[in-house]
């Protein structure tokens, strides 16, 4: 996953300057704060039940009805992909930079927990 938000970061960020660094951080951050403190609160737990519980057609279904739901609202709203992909791209580097510490911390991928 750390490979593919890296990867996905580079073959859609054109250049430097065409980034938001402001949006970039925000998505940084955002999503660090997702996968450590809300995924560790009781809300988080909640969720990760839930979704455990739908199973894997119910996670594939719901997966499709965000897909079709930012979709359809990017029709509505014109929101610049500068905007989006900067934001992703920071998202992106918060996932890679998650597993990257998380591995030196474990000191090893099968140490990871859910």
């Amino acid at each position: 996953m750390a490979g593919l938000a890296v990867v996905w970061t580079a073959l859609n960020v054109q250049t430097v300057e065409s980034i938001v660094w402001e949006l970039s951080v925000f998505g940084f951050i955002s999503t660090m704060i997702a996968m450590g403190p809300i995924a560790s609160s009781s809300l988080g737990k909640r969720v990760e039940n839930w979704f455990e519980a739908i199973g894997i057609l119910g996670r594939a279904l719901l997966l499709v009805l965000f897909v079709v739901c930012i979709w359809g609202l990017a029709q509505v709203i014109e929101i610049p992909t500068t905007l989006v992909f900067s934001f992703v791209s920071g998202s992106m580097l918060a996932i890679a930079s998650f597993v990257v510490v998380h591995v030196l911390y474990a000191g090893e991928v099968s140490g990871w927990q859910r």
